[in-house]
């Protein structure tokens, strides 16, 4: 766990410097200068992500990560998704406020153009995709904790995932379409819609165990 956590924290440091855009490396500007570097540094990203959230769940769910018996998800297998996501909303919103404050296209004439404007479109989104998932994180902690019914624990992620998934794929459809920062951007492309991916597959298998439940 504690080299999952140290690996994690020295390629966040390393991704700070391979996708800055004034570093030449990765990324020029906001553009995708080495492909191979860039989606390398983006790949091992969330494969980090992934373990350190399974590793995370499977410590604080005290459940078997495997367990996906007639359609139903555990706990664990839940949990790692939901912490993949908070990672994920975290980037999102880290990379929208880096290209809306700190690249020099947005600080000067382009500053108000709706292409600098629209990183807060994904802003907004990531931020309470952010907090829904902070909320559905202590959910599963009172299922854990058996203070809350696990029927009831389950319907309310269900709505918290599906509130999620929706307004994440509302502000990276909007910012990665033409004219947004995300359609010249590939850090904000990738992260917006991993962001959304994670979102979704934890809809998904809510609506599994859902629809296994009434059969």
């Amino acid at each position: 766990m504690a080299v999952a956590v140290v690996a994690f924290a020295l390629h966040l440091a390393a991704m700070s410097v391979i996708l800055d855009g004034s570093n030449y490396l990765a990324t020029r500007g906001t553009m995708i200068a080495n492909s191979n570097l860039f989606y390398a540094t983006w790949t091992s990203f969330g494969l980090l992500v992934f373990l350190v959230s399974n590793l995370l769940s499977t410590t604080c769910s005290h459940d078997d990560y495997n367990n996906y018996r007639n359609g139903n998800p555990s706990r664990a297998y839940l949990t790692t998704l939901w912490l993949s996501h908070l990672h994920l909303s975290a980037a999102t919103l880290a990379t929208s406020l880096a290209l809306r404050y700190r690249t020099p296209l947005c600080r000067g004439l382009l500053s108000s153009s709706p292409v600098c404007d629209s990183p807060l479109a994904t802003l907004v989104s990531s931020s309470l995709s952010l907090g829904l998932t902070l909320l559905a994180l202590l959910v599963a902690r009172s299922e854990t904790r058996r203070s809350l019914p696990p029927s009831r624990a389950r319907r309310i992620q269900a709505v918290l995932a599906g509130t999620a998934s929706m307004l994440d794929a509302i502000g990276t459809i909007y910012v990665t379409s033409p004219g947004g920062m995300g359609f010249v951007s590939g850090n904000l492309f990738w992260v917006s819609w991993a962001g959304t991916g994670a979102a979704l597959a934890l809809w998904v298998g809510y609506l599994n165990g859902a629809c296994t439940a009434m059969t």
